[in-house]
């Protein structure tokens, strides 16, 4: 067996080479004499899989590490008996990571600060426009949505039509496959026809295919001020760009908004997964630690600082020849990732208000801050409480809970999602390994334990969240007294004092979820 693998395909060297020869071969290299004897191939967008290369060929099987298939001449595959395989999905949430960024850069540089104030329309709504709509919506964005093979579907209700989007909208952005005939053709799709029905168009975004765009249409919409900026991720003719659209642009990148890490990790895993069904190989694959349908609750602020496509921008501008090169060595970013906060806290209903009261404004200012949290679903004290206090803002909040709890009548009903485990040590770890930061509110003996072995875990570099102590109200003096005298006497090294934050306002502890984590350097305890 043979197989041929375009070789700027990530996560994939290793996972083949048990079953086949593997040869890894630039795009360029993949001809009809290198594919003559191979089995099958893996490929991106650039390699055009047609009769001139596969005729005379022994391929059964083709895989390409995209969402689309236009690369592939797919009525000649079928009487081949090829087999394609394709990552519908795979890179969505960072296609809609650089569509959210370039708007809030846009609207940062036009000194615009209302979301509400802006109608988006969506022309497209499968996966990416999908994921778009939804944190859209979560923004504030009056959303449009223009999808014709979907409102024939689904039923014309939710859905407008291409004029409304361009009466309407202050900010369009495309996110259709490219079809080239048919009623729903979308080559060309933004024209002169297009441009000329804008009415208060803003900023204009095309992530999906280069041709659905029209380069003239849009220079010359710019010139008449139809459009008052774009912003290209695919081109016309790549690499082959555009060099007066590329200088007018406010954002230019070389066709990289779905290259994420993560999103490459699930269009590898997608295509394996095919590919051993095919051939019937038990082939090892990763599938990332990140949502297929894009981060949960986002904010402006997380988008912007989840990624710059003006650094992009610069690098395609100083090097426009240089289009190929920047996309195939692409330093691939993380997508937008929601920070999840787990809360400790008392289950008790007969403390003091005072505390109970701190814990419903925490919650609420992690709902405001785009905070998930995650708490042990009790239905009483500080638990409840925050539950309350993030649902009043909208926010979402997951509880993890042990059966015999839950058996119990302990477990609060409001959640947004609830977790049971089979015993406290699996929620404890659960809880630790879906959270970026650990805060430990006032709270017993089930708390103290929770907070300590997480300092623990910290310290031994098992858990590299941060720890934030709330000390509502002073409760936790008398511990931090303790854990100075450990130090005083010790039993721990004063570099451990930065294992913990200590925090006395909302505000402190959401700084600190929302922070990058930092690492402390720990001294060893046998130093």
């Amino acid at each position: 067996m043979k197989v041929i693998v375009e070789n700027h395909i990530p996560f994939l060297r290793g996972r083949l080479e048990p079953f086949a020869e593997v040869l890894y071969l630039p795009c360029e290299e993949i001809t009809p004499e290198a594919v003559a004897s191979a089995d099958a191939l893996l490929v991106r967008t650039r390699t055009r899989c047609d009769a001139s290369l596969l005729s005379g060929s022994q391929c059964s099987f083709i895989g390409t590490a995209t969402i689309g298939t236009d690369h592939i001449d797919l009525p000649y595959c079928r009487s081949r008996g090829i087999e394609v395989a394709n990552a519908p999905g795979c890179n969505a949430p960072a296609v809609a990571q650089w569509v959210h960024s370039t708007i809030a850069r846009f609207m940062q540089a036009r000194g615009l600060t209302d979301c509400s104030q802006l109608t988006l329309g969506i022309v497209g709504v499968g996966h990416v426009g999908s994921i778009v709509e939804r944190w859209a919506r979560s923004l504030g964005f009056h959303v449009l949505l223009c999808d014709p093979p979907r409102a024939q579907h689904e039923g014309a209700e939710g859905f407008v039509s291409l004029d409304v989007i361009a009466a309407e909208a202050h900010i369009i952005t495309f996110h259709t496959p490219l079809s080239r005939s048919g009623d729903d053709a979308t080559l060309h799709l933004c024209n002169d026809a297009f441009t000329s029905r804008l009415r208060h168009c803003l900023l204009l975004l095309n992530s999906a295919r280069g041709e659905i765009t029209h380069t003239g249409a849009l220079l010359r919409a710019l010139d008449s001020r139809a459009i008052g900026d774009v912003a290209i991720d695919c081109w016309e003719n790549e690499p082959a760009i555009s060099p007066e659209l590329l200088a007018r642009a406010f954002v230019a990148t070389p066709h990289i908004a779905g290259y994420s890490a993560e999103g490459k990790q699930r269009a590898t895993a997608m295509v394996l997964e095919a590919m051993g069904r095919h051939f019937g190989w038990d082939i090892a694959i990763d599938n990332p630690d990140a949502p297929a349908e894009g981060a949960p609750v986002v904010t402006q602020k997380l988008i912007a600082a989840s990624y710059d496509p003006m650094a992009d921008t610069a690098s395609l501008r100083h090097n426009p020849a240089s289009f190929e090169a920047l996309r195939n060595a692409y330093a691939l970013r993380h997508e937008v990732h929601t920070p999840c906060a787990c809360v400790f806290g008392a289950s008790s209903a007969h403390i003091d208000p005072v505390f109970t009261r701190a814990a419903f404004s925490l919650g609420a200012a992690l709902a405001d801050a785009g905070v998930e949290c995650v708490n042990g679903a009790g239905r009483e004290g500080i638990m409840r409480a925050v539950t309350d206090g993030a649902l009043s803002r909208g926010g979402r909040v997951t509880g993890i809970i042990p059966q015999f709890m839950v058996d119990r009548g302990w477990c609060y009903d409001r959640l947004t999602h609830t977790i049971v485990t089979p015993d406290m040590e699996s929620r404890k770890a659960l809880m630790e390994q879906r959270s970026d930061c650990i805060v430990a509110m006032p709270g017993g003996c089930g708390t103290l334990e929770e907070l300590l072995q997480a300092i623990t875990r910290r310290q031994l570099g098992l858990y590299t969240g941060e720890i934030v102590i709330f000390n509502v109200d002073g409760y936790f003096n008398p511990l931090l007294a303790m854990l100075d005298s450990c130090v005083e006497r010790h039993f721990m090294h004063s570099s451990h004092r930065t294992l913990w934050r200590i925090a006395t306002t909302e505000a402190e502890v959401v700084q600190a979820a929302t922070a990058h984590p930092y690492t402390p350097t720990i001294a060893s305890k046998y130093q």
